[in-house]
């Protein structure tokens, strides 16, 4: 599989923390990612500058998958850096939060291991599993 250019990014093993979004695709995690010192001031927070819905098309095309559904479909999430507490804040989809390990394996590859990380929720990160109201959308 081809990486996008942030999916290395994000791997360096001595990269610095990262901010940025990420999906769980039948098991697998793929992240976007930006260094948190270059990423987009929004408000009192430091932010990666793409969204799902941006970054989907080119997922989609890179995985190969045979029945490409809507961005919202799968268990996604972002990273902030939050400036005025001094901390990340992870937002995963609610079905992650079932699975520890998944959560841990976020932290790594952002490279947040030694860094003060808040695991929050927001109900814009909803897959079809855990949203009752999923509709989808077409692409």
């Amino acid at each position: 599989m081809d990486e996008h250019p942030a999916q290395e990014l994000c791997s360096q093993p001595s990269a610095s923390p990262q901010v940025g979004i990420f999906y769980v695709i039948d098991g697998a995690l793929y992240l976007e990612c930006t260094p948190v010192l270059e990423a987009e001031a929004y408000g009192d927070f430091q932010t990666h500058p793409n969204g799902h819905m941006e970054w989907w098309p080119w997922l989609i095309r890179h995985l190969n998958l045979r029945r490409p559904l809507s961005y919202d479909y799968y268990p996604r999430g972002r990273v902030n850096y939050a400036k005025p507490e001094g901390r990340y804040q992870l937002y995963p989809d609610c079905c992650l939060l079932k699975e520890p390990h998944m959560i841990q394996a976020i932290i790594q590859r952002m490279h947040l291991a030694d860094q003060a990380v808040a695991i929050l929720t927001d109900e814009h990160y909803k897959c079809v599993v855990c949203n009752p109201d999923y509709v989808p959308d077409e692409i």
